[in-house]
């Protein structure tokens, strides 16, 4: 997973503000009082989030288990004279990390994570990294968004030196989502193809905030992402924020 893909991210998501969802989040830290020093960014992929938070003056550590991405998080951070640790990490296995006041997940990575029992122990992870009355705050694809928005969608866009063909099968009994993706880069005067497959899950708003529960958060809280609003039916992104 995101070998090849890693070095057509940035391009493939140039039109998201990162700056803007940063800003979010510190607002969220604001919401709930809390002025972390030490943050965690789960799935931080290239760092574009880690990136402007750290410019915020947060010590933060981005975590990723593609190399290739945190390869070009460290390239980017340090063209921007940005200090961040990078660590290579699968975040259903964390390991090695103390005095973290906030531990985030952003741009749905909490979705990669298809057993139940495996989201728990992230969440048990999380709770036992985090100081006392830290917070961990991260974003999921809702189920409408995979089941209706994504579903057996087929999204395709030919750009100038990057196109891609974007197939998706949703299994409604798992509510599992396979992306079936097909990759265009050209290179001189041919185009190279190379292809990627990723799965999604969907969990409902209730089950999340079960297990962050039941895993210890005293607090949890869900809104409409992006917003301080309670998700919609049709809400496509869920912020979830649990204060231990």
């Amino acid at each position: 997973m995101y070998h090849q893909f890693a070095q057509v991210y940035d391009r493939l998501m140039g039109d998201v503000d990162y700056g803007e969802w940063a800003d979010y989040l510190v607002k969220l830290f604001q919401q709930y009082h809390k002025s972390p020093q030490r943050i965690l960014d789960l799935a931080c992929g290239t760092g574009n989030i880690t990136i402007p938070l750290a410019k915020k003056g947060y010590e933060i550590i981005g975590v990723d288990l593609s190399e290739d991405m945190l390869s070009i998080a460290d390239q980017k951070s340090n063209s921007q004279s940005v200090n961040i640790q990078w660590m290579c990490q699968d975040i259903r296995e964390l390991q090695g990390f103390k005095n973290i006041d906030a531990i985030i997940c952003a741009c749905d990575g909490l979705n990669y994570v298809l057993r139940e029992e495996e989201l728990e122990d992230v969440f048990l992870d999380a709770y036992q990294l985090l100081n006392p009355k830290g917070i961990f705050t991260f974003d999921m694809n809702s189920q409408f968004k995979i089941a209706e928005v994504l579903g057996q969608n087929t999204f395709a866009d030919a750009g100038e030196d990057i196109s891609f063909i974007w197939d998706n099968y949703y299994d409604e009994d798992n509510e599992i989502v396979d992306f079936e993706l097909s990759f265009f880069l050209k290179e001189g005067d041919v185009y190279k193809r190379f292809n990627e497959f990723h799965q999604q899950r969907a969990y409902s708003t209730q089950k999340i905030v079960n297990l962050l529960m039941k895993v210890g958060f005293k607090k949890v809280e869900n809104f409409d992402a992006f917003t301080f609003n309670r998700p919609l039916s049709i809400s496509e992104r869920i912020q979830y924020i649990a204060e231990k």
